[in-house]
């Protein structure tokens, strides 16, 4: 009795890989023959998948090769798709090998294959809830609204503000984001103060610059605003680079987050303010003028009275 020639799965390749819901891949397999002096015949190949998730994208899920030589190889590929709805994951498709010997004996063999099935990412958001104008030296805030309208979850969701002149107290920390579910980012930030502020109240009287005080330095101190960059964070050169000047301004509200695979995603959604300089009113506020109120005059019965009691006594 002769030993039977054995047909095995030696490769495969899935493209695109990992496989997104939705879409089509295509399958690249390679059969090899290990018998060392039979060769296979009348092979047919049948590919299914073990759920409803994965279904055949060219309407067959049968692959024929007529020939393969002792211990050579043969590829083949079919398409599959994805559906919308599939669950993210490993998925499993079965592949059954039926063939025949150099004597037409029937033989068959079975393997799988592993697809590797990602949800799409559908994290998306409202327009900014963002200042048109802010004063320089105030406080200000700024809120975001997001929506996961994918499958998976998102985790460790964070929102950031980067905006040059305004400096957040803190990133808002929102958590894991379930499917379908919505959340609100709050920010509140100092805006720099004027550089400008200070120096005419500090001239001296003859008008020369000499009788500047320290609270022009610290106006251009406090007006330093430290840079974030991808690298890490800068401090700004010396000089009037380093200084916010009152006008437009432009930044993103930056969203960091990451999915089940612990892979990490960022989105940038830009937002834009006018710095506006601090109204100056000299020390003096406007107040409103309070009328004077009129003398009375001594009513007539008055002196009818007095008079009465004259004539009396």
């Amino acid at each position: 009795v002769s030993s039977q020639p054995k047909v095995i799965i030696s490769n495969y390749e899935i493209s695109p890989d990992p496989v997104n819901a939705g879409e089509k891949f295509t399958v690249k397999v390679t059969l090899t023959n290990t018998s060392k002096e039979t060769s296979v015949k009348n092979i047919t190949v049948t590919f299914k998948s073990q759920t409803t998730d994965l279904m055949p994208g060219d309407n067959t899920n049968t692959a024929y090769i007529e020939k393969i030589a002792p211990k050579k190889t043969a590829d083949f590929s079919f398409t599959m798709e994805a559906r919308a709805d599939a669950k993210a994951g490993p998925q499993k498709i079965d592949i059954a090998i039926a063939y025949e010997d150099n004597q037409a004996a029937q033989l068959t063999a079975a393997d799988e294959i592993s697809v590797e099935v990602h949800q799409k990412i559908r994290l998306e958001y409202d327009p900014p809830k963002f200042p048109a104008e802010v004063y320089m030296g105030d406080t200000t805030s700024a809120s975001l609204n997001l929506y996961n309208k994918g499958k998976n979850i998102l985790y460790n969701v964070t929102v950031m503000l980067d905006v040059p002149g305004l400096t957040p107290e803190s990133s808002a920390f929102l958590g894991n984001m379930e499917s379908g579910t919505a959340k609100t980012a709050d920010i509140y930030a100092a805006v720099a103060a004027d550089p400008g502020m200070g120096l005419e109240e500090g001239a001296g009287a003859d008008g020369d610059m000499a009788g500047i005080t320290d609270g022009g330095a610290m106006a251009e101190d406090v007006a330093r605003t430290v840079v974030s960059t991808e690298a890490g964070t800068a401090e700004p050169e010396d000089g009037d680079a380093g200084l916010v000047q009152p006008g437009p301004v432009e930044g993103n509200f930056i969203v960091a987050y990451e999915d089940e695979y612990g892979e990490e995603y960022e989105m940038k959604i830009p937002v834009e303010t006018v710095l506006v300089p601090m109204p100056d009113y000299g020390g003096d506020i406007p107040m409103e003028e309070v009328p004077e109120e009129e003398t009375a005059g001594f009513p007539w019965w008055g002196w009818l009275i007095i008079a009465g009691g004259a004539a009396a006594a």
